[in-house]
């Protein structure tokens, strides 16, 4: 299981030998089944890898936080459909401060010590 932000991109770099076709013809997406929809995310084929980036998806998308989803790499090309490679993958949210209570009306105090050098 793989686990990405939804406040940022996450780069998959896939090692990956295809052999009956050269890999200038092939193209590659990573899809990430939600639901009834895909959302596909194209990818570079390089010689000896395949390197794919999903942006940060919380402008785009609203996603369940920490549930599963499918991913799947798909290569296309030379009349071929392949898929090398499933996994599931979840979307979890970015620390974040919530819920801040005050427990002291006093005014906190901050003190700020610089270092000598």
């Amino acid at each position: 299981m793989i686990e990405a932000y939804l406040q940022s991109a996450k780069t998959f770099e896939f090692r990956v030998t295809i052999e009956g076709v050269h890999y200038s013809v092939l193209t590659a997406y990573l899809r990430v089944q939600v639901g009834k929809i895909e959302l596909g995310f194209p990818g570079e084929v390089l010689r000896d890898k395949i390197v794919v980036t999903i942006p940060a998806l919380q402008k785009f998308v609203s996603l369940a936080l920490d549930r599963t989803y499918k991913v799947r790499l798909e290569v296309i090309g030379g009349g071929f459909y392949l898929v090398p490679w499933e996994d599931s993958i979840v979307f979890k949210p970015s620390i974040a401060v919530k819920n801040v209570e005050v427990v002291n009306e006093k005014t906190p105090c901050i003190v700020l010590k610089r270092r000598s050098v």
